[in-house]
This record gives C-alpha cells, sequence and structure tokens, in this order.
C-alpha cells in the first residue's frame, strides 16, 4: 500500500475542452485553461470524469480515494459501474467498510466498499462510478441517463465517474446539463518511475541499469504506465535484471500471470490442475473477447466449459472457486469476471496465436465487414497479438494502406507504433514510420505517439522530414511543422544527433513558437 504512486492530472473544463485539445494537440503549448491537478484537490471538486488508457490507474485511484477519505472527513463510496443491476442507490447500500492495512490483491478485487457505514448523501458523499467503459455499448447511454437522474435527486452529492479515452469519443451524451469537468491520467515521469522501484527495495545498481538499459526501446513507455510499471516490479523481485530487461510487453504479461498462477495456486492446489486452469483462462478470455464482454453469468460460463472440453479434472461443485480463488478471475455472486481488463486482452491473444491461420481468423472476429473497422474492444488485444506474430504487422499495414484514403482512428497510429523494435527488421521499421508521418503529412493531422520516434532511420527519414521546417509561408503547415518539431525532439533521445542538426532544431523550435505566440495574441 505503501508503494502507490500519485498519478500525474490533467484536468479540463468540460467535454469540449478536453477533445480541442485531444484533436489539436499543438494548442496545448499556449492553452491557460488546462490546469494539473494534485491528489487532494480532487475531493473539493463535485461533478468529475476521469478518462486514461487501461493500466492508468483509474481504478486503482478510485480506490485511493476511499482509502484516504478519513483525513478529509468526507464518506466516499466505491462502485464498479457494470455491477449496478437495478440502482446506484442499491449499490450504495451494498459497500462495506474497507478494512484497514488491506493487501493490493484484495484491494484489487473488491466491486463495492465505503469508508464509514454511512449511507446518509449529503454535501460529505462522494460516490467513485468506476469503468463505465465495461458496460456494453448499447446500455451506456441509459446509463449517463441513470447518473443524471441520481445528481437531481441528490443534488449535494458529489459524483466522479472513470472511462477510456477511445470509449469516451464514442458517446455522443449531451453532458450540458452536468457541470462535469474531465481529467486525464498521463503517464509517469521518469523520476517517478525510479522513485517507484527504490521504493520496492530494489537495490540502486539495478536501478542504474534500469535506466541505461531502457534508453533505447519500448520498455521504458511501459514502464511509465502505472499497471505495467507494477508488473515490472514485481518481475524484477524474482529474476535478474539481464533476463527481463529485453522482454517485450507481451513477455512481460506471459511471465507476471503465469508465475503469479504457479506460486499462489501451488499453496493450496495440485500442480497439476495449473496448466488447465491457464488454457482455460485462455479459452475463457478468447470467448469473450468474441462477444465483446468484459463479464458473463456464471450459467454461460458452465456452457462455455462444457463446450471446452478439456477433461474432468475440474467436475463438481468446485469448479467456480477453483478457477477464482489464487487465479486471475473474480466471482461478482453472479458474474466472473477478469481482475482487470489487461488480463482478459493478453489471455485472448494468447489463445487467438493457437490458430494456424491467424491473420484469417483475426479479420473473421476482429473487424467489422461492411465498414472494414476494427471493433474497438480489439485495439487493445491488436499490440499483444503483433508482438507474439511479428509477420502479422505487414498485413495489418496493407489493411491500412487500403484504407488510408479516410480518416483513420488514431488507435491504429498507437497500436502499430507499440510493437517492440528488437523484433522488427529495418524494413519493417521504415515502413511503419513512413506510413504513419506519411498520413499525418497528408491529412495535416497530430502526431500524437511518441513512439515513433523509434522506427526513425536516419540515413532514410532525416531530409524526407527536415524539408518541412524549411518552408516560409507556414501557415497552412502549422500542424505538420508542429509534428516535425516533436517528433525531432524525441529522435535526440534516441539518437546521437550532431550538435549542428540540434541547434537547428532549437533554433526552429523558437522561432515557430514565437510565430504561434503571436498568431494568439
Amino acid at each position: 500500500m505503501g508503494n502507490y504512486i500519485i498519478q500525474n492530472m490533467t484536468k479540463y473544463l468540460n467535454l469540449e475542452h478536453f477533445f480541442q485539445i485531444f484533436k489539436n494537440d499543438y494548442i496545448s503549448y499556449l492553452d491557460k485553461k488546462r490546469t494539473e491537478l494534485g491528489f487532494e484537490e480532487l475531493y473539493n471538486y463535485k461533478y468529475l470524469m476521469f478518462v486514461a488508457e487501461p493500466g492508468y490507474g483509474k481504478t486503482r485511484l478510485f480506490k485511493e480515494l476511499v482509502l484516504r477519505s478519513n483525513k478529509n472527513n468526507l464518506k466516499v463510496f466505491f462502485i464498479d459501474a457494470k455491477q449496478i443491476k437495478n440502482s446506484i442507490i442499491e449499490s450504495i447500500q451494498k459497500c462495506k467498510i474497507i478494512e484497514e492495512n488491506i493487501s493490493e490483491e484484495k484491494l484489487q478485487k473488491k466491486i463495492y466498499f465505503c469508508n464509514q457505514e454511512d449511507y446518509t448523501l449529503d454535501d460529505k458523499t462522494i460516490i467513485c462510478l468506476d469503468a463505465l467503459d465495461e458496460l456494453p455499448f448499447t446500455n451506456l447511454y441509459s446509463f449517463f441517463e441513470q447518473i443524471e437522474e441520481f445528481i437531481i435527486d441528490n443534488p449535494n452529492v458529489k459524483v466522479f465517474l472513470s472511462c477510456r479515452t477511445h470509449h469516451l469519443k464514442k458517446i455522443e451524451y449531451d453532458f450540458s446539463n452536468i457541470s462535469f469537468e474531465f481529467i486525464t491520467l498521463d503517464k509517469f515521469y521518469e523520476k517517478q518511475v525510479f522513485d517507484y522501484l527504490k521504493n520496492k527495495d530494489i537495490d540502486k545498481e539495478t536501478i542504474e541499469n534500469i535506466k541505461e538499459k531502457t534508453k533505447l526501446g519500448n520498455l521504458f513507455d511501459f514502464l511509465s504506465i502505472p499497471r505495467f510499471l507494477y508488473y515490472f516490479s514485481e518481475l524484477i523481485q524474482n529474476k535478474n535484471i539481464e533476463e527481463i530487461i529485453n522482454l517485450s510487453r507481451s513477455e512481460i504479461f506471459e511471465d507476471f500471470i503465469y508465475r503469479k498462477i504457479d506460486k499462489e495456486r501451488d499453496k493450496k492446489y495440485p500442480k497439476s490442475e495449473n496448466y488447465t486452469i491457464k488454457r482455460v483462462l485462455e479459452e475463457l478470455a478468447l470467448v469473450m473477447k468474441i462477444f465483446q464482454v468484459s463479464q458473463i453469468s456464471k450459467d454461460e460460463f458452465f456452457t462455455i466449459f462444457k463446450e471446452l472440453n478439456l477433461g474432468n479434472i475440474f467436475t463438481g461443485d468446485g469448479l467456480i472457486e477453483k478457477l477464482c480463488d489464487k487465479s486471475l478471475l473474480k466471482d461478482n455472486i453472479d458474474y466472473i469476471e477478469f481482475e482487470n481488463q489487461e488480463f482478459l486482452d493478453y489471455l485472448a491473444s494468447k489463445e487467438l496465436s493457437r490458430f494456424e491461420k491467424i491473420e484469417q481468423v483475426f479479420f473473421d472476429i476482429a473487424v467489422e465487414p461492411h465498414l472494414k473497422e476494427v471493433y474497438t474492444p480489439w485495439f487493445y488485444v491488436m499490440p499483444f497479438i503483433l508482438e507474439q506474430n511479428p509477420n502479422m504487422i505487414n498485413i495489418i499495414l496493407d489493411f491500412l494502406e487500403k484504407n488510408s484514403n479516410k480518416t483513420l482512428r488514431e488507435k491504429y497510429f498507437e497500436v502499430i507504433t507499440s510493437i517492440d523494435t528488437k523484433n522488427l527488421n529495418q524494413k519493417i521499421k521504415s515502413r511503419i514510420f513512413n506510413f504513419v508521418f506519411n498520413y499525418h503529412t497528408e491529412h495535416k493531422q497530430m502526431i500524437r505517439t511518441k513512439n515513433l520516434a523509434l522506427y526513425y532511420i536516419e540515413n532514410e527519414h532525416y531530409q524526407k522530414i527536415i524539408h518541412l521546417l524549411e518552408i516560409d509561408d507556414i501557415s497552412n503547415e502549422i500542424i505538420n511543422i508542429i509534428n516535425v518539431i516533436n517528433l525531432l525532439k524525441e529522435i535526440s533521445k534516441y539518437n546521437n544527433l550532431d550538435i549542428e542538426k540540434l541547434d537547428f532544431i532549437k533554433s526552429k523550435f523558437l522561432y515557430f513558437l514565437k510565430l504561434l505566440k503571436l498568431d494568439h495574441l
């Protein structure tokens, strides 16, 4: 519990302001409405929407709000939104006081809890409704209506919500009746990453080694995401740094998940069951992903289990208990779900990778046939699939190039630039860079991924990008220029650019920044 590091947070005035910055990142240089927040400040706000991708700590932040609320003389209720069956009020009544010094493992499995067993709803009450993105998309609009009704009926109560960024972008709900402010959770800074490892009692020499080893590659980008940092820190206490420093994200999940199962279940269950447990979890995850659900009823589970035909090793009344106890599943009375969505995504990719014709299977189950669009839930599976099956990258790029005449979703670019470069040859790296850079240049869109610099090859790409800084009339090229400056800034971290090039980049950055300021006066 003492290792919790407060996330970096940025507050926006409303949904319009959030998307304005999200879509036009270059104006953030001058945006004074966007502010950074500290943890304790959160208690002062009334209606907040926390927005971030998986692993950034939305759920853990809400739970920390409960754990620290007594110091602020507040009542805080944590509720997993998808567990609300009838009403928010009914779910509040299900909350029980969290025990002191609860372990991270037990905390992770909690779906209803509070800091005070006082259900009076007043101006000292905060309701945290977590993971709206895990609700069926068809139910989301009606759920927002339910929230709005609750707020009207309880005008003094504070309400905090959480949702994935890209899920929120698809919601066309009018928030004007509720003055929600929007907060993004951002990646850890370098100092936070290494302070966290230090707090985990990892020795100074190992930390310095990690610093050096993570300069070139995607690993540090993963470590700046809170949940990945936690997984990594657990692994490094059981393995030599040299064994794990070059692991991809998939390999980190592989080691963490299956080590967790082997270690924890061996205390209570026969080791011979572990392989079957792993296969059941993988196949269950794939089925849930195909049907785009984050939880299933126990009746549905028994039907699926029967279809899996994995033998009778788990027959009997203890099936659910065996799978949920010391495993990766949570038993929520009527439903079963994975402890977190990343486990579900990784395990689904693991099972999918067992198919001989994985490319065909992927396009059959993950792509909408008429619109030729990848279903949103599969974007979170794709990085794992591509890391396990590098040959698929060219197929995905072929697919994107065929559809490059239309506006592509930002998630595509995040996916193809999240692949560990150590698994890629120069030709594929160059192709990824060219596709991302060319698309954004042609469409005059901001390049939002900083990882693109990892795919840069100097003798192929430097002249390609630098000529955009030599344009006299910048009025129609401002986004492309900002893209180039940001890209070169990131490239300088990974490549030893000579002094002359660095000086040129600095001078251009200052020149264009001055023009931007003049333009906004």
